[in-house]
């Protein structure tokens, strides 16, 4: 059975099965459980639950919301269930079923911390729109997410009330290795709140250890060996800091430094406690092909995760997708890809004695997806406008295709071209552009005539960026005034994280010429070296180098006039 809309209905349970994407309600009330099966066993009508039909096989559903409902009947032996039937895209159930299993008044202390990881990995680090889609304040959402530097040990003992949430707050300083034994004593001894605190006010940590700098502890107060005894006796590795509220200062600070330094290179960053093991996915080219690899470098789901967790600070997971219904795909579009044979690869004949020029490029298939980051968009667009324009400045048609379009905007003007109903405005414009000037300018008179005496307000926006470069994907020289566009200085060049930048230099051509540089081989320079610079130094490497880019630009470039 299929379906285009919603629709309720009674299903075999036996056509059910969990949700593709998986579930995401890991703690469940045992009381709360207990009064669903109660209740279903009592009344033998319970609320239906929300499916999809599945895209692997007929007349089988996928359970998006409602999975406790679902597996409390089949306990029961219940046969068929009340269902909400609706043809979801995986995006739109990935909403709906975590708005069913995270966004709950019933939600145990743990799955309120997994809840706001989530979210926030979902809303790729920004705060507010995690908390606008929980409805959460922020405040509870910070201390959720926090609560998730406790180790697996104490978030249990959190979920199951045997400690308060003082306790893992102050336990999630501490390295896991101390938060279990601690743990322990806690539960053993039964440690009040106030006991924890002054046994942790009393804990150290050795000072060679720390990740900041710290020339200025040698005379600290703080310091368990004075300055002339620790650097005189060699003693320094056993030299300690008390102060261990000074010591989380700096080491968040350092960390956010490490932070800007990460995402200088890989783009979006985000801190481990930030997004979970489960809501992110590594991407390598055997996951999900060489060319979405390539494609994923500058995507705006893409995202390296910077670890802060006691003892751990720093570290850093690169490849991360966010975005796990688009990863999934891309998984599945390569697996399918590897079934079928590849097409053969054409090379270009290149002089060697001649100047290198790059690799035009052409739009092949595209690959599976790629969400170009904003400030590459808005480059790339920015500069096509300007160059639209000045191809199509003159033309007659866009001008009087303009007028139309607006006057059918603004007053609902309607005529045999443009249709019986009111259209997009870069779609009208488009339409004028294949009619004489004449047969435009009657148009025009005709609107104008019906603006001036039947229209009323009506107020809508104009986008002269779309019409323009729209405008111009309808010119035979469209791809070559993309390509003479697009060029390789330092304002193109910086909207790249140095992966993204290192991608096109693979793409043009670029590094193979440079390795082949006869100066840059006798100096011992390579493009692997330069690469490893710090971004803005990569770039200026990039731009000095003598390299003719005139034939080249982006597939990101050239899909906007496809």
């Amino acid at each position: 059975m299929t379906t285009t809309s919603a629709e309720v209905g009674i299903l075999d349970i036996s056509k059910l099965v969990p949700f593709s994407l998986g579930n995401s309600r890991v703690h469940r009330n045992s009381e709360k459980r207990k009064q669903l099966r109660d209740s279903i066993e009592a009344q033998g009508v319970i609320q239906p639950i929300t499916v999809r039909p599945s895209q692997n096989s007929d007349d089988v559903f996928e359970v998006v919301a409602g999975f406790g409902r679902y597996e409390e009947s089949q306990a029961l032996g219940i046969k068929t269930i009340p269902a909400l039937i609706k043809a979801m895209t995986d995006e739109e159930a990935f909403e709906a079923h975590l708005s069913e299993n995270l966004i709950r008044n019933d939600l145990s202390i743990v799955d309120e911390c997994k809840a706001a990881q989530k979210f926030i990995s979902m809303a790729q680090g920004d705060y507010t729109e995690a908390a606008k889609r929980l409805g959460w304040t922020d405040k509870k959402l910070s201390d959720r997410v926090q609560l998730l530097r406790c180790c697996d040990a104490v978030l249990e003992a959190l979920s199951n009330n045997e400690i308060r949430i003082g306790h893992a707050i102050i336990l999630s300083s501490f390295t896991e290795k101390l938060q279990q034994g601690t743990l322990a004593k806690i539960l053993s001894e039964k440690w009040s709140l106030s006991y924890l605190k002054e046994r942790s006010g009393k804990a150290k940590k050795y000072i060679h250890t720390a990740k900041f700098d710290c020339v200025n502890c040698g005379d600290c107060q703080h310091n368990t060996l004075p300055q002339n005894d620790m650097f005189g006796s060699g003693l320094q590795d056993k030299a300690m800091c008390s102060n261990l509220a000074c010591w989380k200062t700096k080491t968040t600070s350092w960390v956010s430094e490490q932070r800007v330094i990460a995402e200088e290179k890989y783009g979006k960053v985000l801190l481990f406690i930030e997004s979970g093991e489960d809501d992110r996915s590594t991407v390598t080219p055997s996951a999900v092909g060489k060319d979405q690899f390539n494609s994923c470098v500058s995507c705006e789901s893409r995202a390296a995760i910077i670890d802060d967790r006691d003892s751990r600070e720093g570290l850093i997971i690169e490849s991360q997708c966010l975005d796990q219904v688009c990863f999934s795909k891309c998984e599945k579009s390569h697996a399918k890809s590897l079934k079928t044979p590849k097409p053969k690869k054409v090379t270009e004949q290149v002089d060697s004695n001649s100047t290198p020029v790059a690799k035009e490029t052409t739009v092949a298939k595209a690959p599976v997806v790629q969400k170009t980051p904003a400030a590459v968009t808005d480059n790339e667009l920015a500069s096509l406008r300007v160059s639209a324009y000045g191809e199509l400045k003159g033309n007659a048609q866009l001008k009087q295709g303009m007028v139309i379009a607006l006057l059918n905007e603004l007053g609902g003007f309607k005529c045999d071209l443009l249709g019986s109903s009111r259209h997009d405005f870069v779609d009208n414009v488009l339409k004028c552009l294949d009619q004489t000037p004449e047969t435009l300018q009657g148009i025009i008179a005709q609107s104008m005539e019906h603006f001036f005496t039947v229209t009323t307000k009506d107020d809508s926006t104009k986008n002269p960026t779309t019409l323009l470069i729209k405008a111009l994907s309808t010119k035979d020289n469209a791809k070559e005034v993309a390509i003479r566009t697009w060029l390789a200085n330092e304002k193109t060049l910086s909207n790249y994280t140095i992966s993204g930048v290192v991608v096109l230099c693979q793409e043009s051509g670029f590094i193979e010429a440079f390795e082949a540089n006869t100066e840059n081989v006798s100096k011992k320079v390579t493009f692997g070296k330069i690469s490893k610079l710090g971004k803005k130094a990569f770039i200026k490497k990039v731009i000095a180098f003598n390299y003719d880019w005139s034939a080249y630009a982006p597939s990101t470039m050239l899909k906007h006039v496809s």
